[in-house]
């Protein structure tokens, strides 16, 4: 795979999000103000208030790193899809959402996926490994033997 379609593939996957986080907004008014009490009623626990935003954090980290094919970045960015599907239940009994909302979800978790999948095993893998200049003196010491 070459760096520009991979790059490609993860301006997609912010654009989602970007526009997933835009059609929230947008729609907001189409969920009824009793349900808009509720779910502000609905408490999370304060510990996942305070991992959140490491799990943000370490996102941005990965996604960043791996535009610049930064070798750790592959498991920041894995970490943080795992740890988002460990807390996603853990954030509130429940949310509601338009059918816009579940739309561009369900395409981050996708392309979530895609990614994983690509940087693991598919062709985005030799992207992210550095090749190793030998050690010159191992070499010398060879070579004198």
């Amino acid at each position: 795979m070459q760096r520009k379609y991979f790059i490609f593939i993860l301006i997609l996957y912010i654009a989602i999000i970007v526009s997933g986080g835009i059609v929230e907004v947008l729609t907001e008014f189409m969920i009824p103000p009793s349900v808009v009490e509720m779910e502000k009623a609905a408490k999370g626990s304060l510990l996942i208030l305070i991992i959140a935003p490491l799990v943000l954090l370490s996102g941005i980290i990965g996604l960043i790193g791996m535009f610049c094919f930064w070798e750790p970045a592959i498991y920041i960015f894995t970490t943080a899809i795992i740890a988002k599907i460990v807390l996603n239940p853990t954030l509130g009994e429940w949310k509601a959402m338009t059918r816009w909302d579940q739309v561009f979800s369900e395409l981050e978790i996708l392309l979530d996926g895609i990614i994983i999948t690509f940087i693991f095993f598919g062709p985005a893998r030799k992207l992210f490994i550095r090749k190793r200049t030998p050690n010159k003196s191992i070499q010398r010491a060879e070579l004198s033997t």
